[in-house]
C-alpha cells in the first residue's frame, strides 16, 4: 500500500569553495534547513560538471582546493520550502537554484 502527495523539490547548485560569511555554503545551507523545520536534507557531491563560466569541474584535475559540484536537494510542502527562500533571502544569498513540483510516495508496505 502507497499513499502520494504533492511537494515541491527544491535543488540548490554550488561547490565546495562556496562560502556563506566565510563558512562553507553548503553547511550553512543544510544548517538552515534544519532549522527552518525542513522534514530532510540530501547533500550531493558531484565527479564532474560546469556552469555557466565554463570552467570544468573534476575530480581528475589536480586542484590546491577541492571546487566539486554540489547539490542539495529538499522536498517539502510547499509553505515550508517558501519559509525556507525567504530564510536565504536574510543570508543575502546569491546562487543557481531549481524548483519543480514533484509526487511523494510513501510506501506503507504490504498490510
Amino acid at each position: 500500500m502507497w499513499d502520494a502527495e504533492y511537494r515541491l523539490r527544491l535543488r540548490i547548485y554550488c561547490t565546495e569553495r562556496d562560502r556563506i560569511h566565510g563558512r562553507p555554503m553548503a553547511r550553512v545551507l543544510m544548517e538552515l534547513a534544519r532549522v527552518s523545520g525542513l522534514g530532510g536534507a540530501t547533500l550531493y557531491r558531484a565527479l564532474e560538471g560546469f556552469g555557466r563560466s565554463g570552467i570544468q569541474r573534476s575530480w581528475r584535475y589536480f586542484e590546491t582546493e577541492s571546487a566539486l559540484p554540489l547539490i542539495l536537494e529538499f522536498v517539502d510542502e510547499e509553505p515550508v520550502i517558501r519559509r525556507y527562500l525567504d530564510a536565504l533571502d536574510q543570508l543575502s544569498f546569491h546562487g543557481f537554484l531549481t524548483m519543480e513540483r514533484v509526487e511523494q510516495i510513501t510506501w506503507h508496505g504490504l498490510r
